[in-house]
């Protein structure tokens, strides 16, 4: 059943009048979002002469719309309409010359400051108060957060009955042409090329594309406002509840953080296939009928990652095509000159395998193990842990699609669901610390019970369930630089003296002890024991 947008926004709907941003109200001198306060609503519009005599102006927006002189008199107040949309430009529809633009700013602005002081109400600077705007030490400080049209925000979009496109009957029930659309070079306009949507980021960038087939694509920021904020105020206007007009409404951290989150988001569509099995060596094969064999290939489970991402573009992040069509064996300009190699294990890229894997390590549950675990030599790399499909035996000139999409799902279906582990048992119960028992009494350390409570932490986790193959693998998480052994050396076995020898960053036996069960608490959010809590783990001697 299709929703009303109402059901999208927790936050107040607004209405008609509210002015809708002045994101591009000054793009002929340039604005870039820089508040002054830490407000979401501050622009900055800088000296459109570029003599670098005056600095910026900050404009804040929402405190100008919500003032006695503005407050209920619309957007076009400020912003001029084309048919019945609104550009956020101040009070022209078309780009002016510096000078131009100049005059504008200073006579209306300063104008409706005078008018507003006249009628006794509060005001900002006239004629002459001119540092009083172009005040080069206004604070910084920025509030502002981009949005995220995630899943769950675009589904609450694509199910909202208020958003009907005029094609709604042609495209079988489908609402994705209210946003999306592709250029036609030839004709000069957009359509809607069904099939093939994608981010508007693909097109829409930080700056003005310098293509011509592209149409000389807006900003995003430009695009996004423009379509966004008056699809809200249209909405806002025929009495529908609809999305924020201000900009802390979708800029503010706190605001995002009441917009309702779908329950059940339904998987997008967009021809993407369940898994999909990753061998380039065997598709250049295939093309070319040239063998130059390589490692095995990857059963990756397309369906399953989706699930746990926000948005396509998380690995997607250029276009919504294969990774192939920019990143190539050898490097094409298309991707950067990034190999597709690279591509997949830059390990400080979050578009990438390796570099995504490394980011959730640092989630709650994980860091306290590997937060302290060193960086593995390249040749400790487990390969097989993702390269595990063989094909050997199949001829790639002869393998169909369907042979190749079965070998994916097998792969995927025969990775294990739950990480290995130590039966309880094998897990000592407690290990008694006093190597280096001073004013304390030797620590009791409940061995099992902090073991244990570590393997339920994996519990769900399929990236653990794939990586922690032994069941010694966990062990690993304290005893971090010896082999994964249920046997361990001694802690005493590597750190000695504070910071001596050959490795100078290798701290001593009670710095490691402390560094290590002090630090596992304090990212894991473990409040007890406290760090200053010393005789919850050690008693005192008496």
């Amino acid at each position: 059943m299709r929703k009303k947008l109402g059901w999208i926004w927790r936050v107040p709907a607004v209405t008609a009048l509210v002015a809708a941003g002045a994101f591009a109200a000054a793009l002929a001198a340039g604005i870039q979002t820089d508040p002054p306060d830490g407000r979401t609503d501050a622009l900055e519009i800088r000296p459109v002469q570029g003599n670098g005599k005056m600095p910026a102006v900050r404009f804040l927006h929402d405190l100008h719309t919500d003032s006695a002189a503005l407050k209920g008199k619309g957007c076009d107040i400020c912003h001029p309409s084309e048919g019945k949309r609104a550009v956020f430009r101040f009070k022209s529809v078309k780009d002016l010359s510096p000078k131009e633009s100049q005059e504008l700013f200073h006579n209306a602005c300063v104008a409706c400051h005078d008018q507003a002081r006249a009628r006794g109400e509060k005001s900002g600077p006239g004629a002459g108060d001119c540092r009083t705007c172009h005040d080069a030490k206004a604070e910084k400080a920025t509030a502002w957060t981009p949005v995220r049209l995630d899943r769950s925000l675009h589904f609450r979009h694509e199910s909202a009955t208020s958003i009907m496109p005029l094609d709604f009957k042609e495209q079988g029930g489908s609402h994705c042409s209210a946003c999306h659309h592709e250029y036609d070079s030839k004709a000069g306009k957009t359509f809607y090329a069904q099939g093939k949507e994608g981010s508007c980021a693909y097109c829409h960038k930080d700056t003005v594309s310098k293509d011509p087939e592209a149409g000389n694509a807006r900003t995003g920021r430009d695009a996004s406002h423009s379509a966004c904020v008056n699809c809200h105020l249209s909405l806002a206007a025929q009495k529908e509840e609809a999305g924020p007009a201000r900009c802390e409404g979708c800029h503010s951290a706190a605001s995002q953080a009441k917009y309702e989150k779908a329950a059940d988001t339904p998987r997008m569509k967009r021809n993407q296939p369940d898994t999909a099995l990753m061998a380039e060596w065997f598709v250049q094969w295939k093309k070319t009928g040239e063998k130059k064999e390589s490692m095995g290939a990857v059963a990756f489970n397309h369906k399953a990652h989706e699930a746990k991402t926000g948005s396509c573009r998380d690995c997607h992040h250029a276009a919504l095509s294969g990774c192939r069509e920019c990143h190539t064996l050898t490097g094409d300009i298309k991707g950067g000159n990034i190999r597709l190699g690279e591509a997949m294990h830059a390990g400080g890229k979050t578009q990438s395998c390796v570099g995504c894997h490394a980011g959730h390590t640092k989630d709650k549950n994980c860091s306290g193990c590997h937060a302290a675990m060193g960086e593995r030599p390249f040749a400790d790399t487990d390969c097989k842990g993702c390269h595990g499909v063989s094909l050997d035996g199949l001829e790639a000139p002869a393998a169909t699609d369907e042979a190749l999409a079965a070998l994916a799902r097998a792969g995927a279906d025969a990775r294990p669901v739950t990480a290995a582990t130590l039966a309880p048992e094998d897990i000592p119960e407690t290990v008694t610390i006093g190597a280096i028992a001073k004013e304390y009494e030797p620590a009791k350390f409940p061995h099992r019970k902090v073991v244990l409570a570590l393997v339920k932490k994996t519990e769900g986790s399929r990236m653990a369930a794939v990586f922690h193959k032994e069941a010694v693998t966990l062990c690993a998480g304290c005893h971090h630089q010896s082999p994964a052994t249920a046997k361990p050396p001694r802690c005493a076995s590597c750190h000695g003296a504070p910071f001596a020898g050959p490795e100078k960053d290798r701290p001593g036996l009670k710095g490691a002890y402390h560094g290590q069960c002090i630090g596992c608490h304090e990212s894991m959010g473990v409040l007890k024991p406290a760090a200053t809590a010393c005789a919850e783990c050690h008693a005192k001697r008496k």
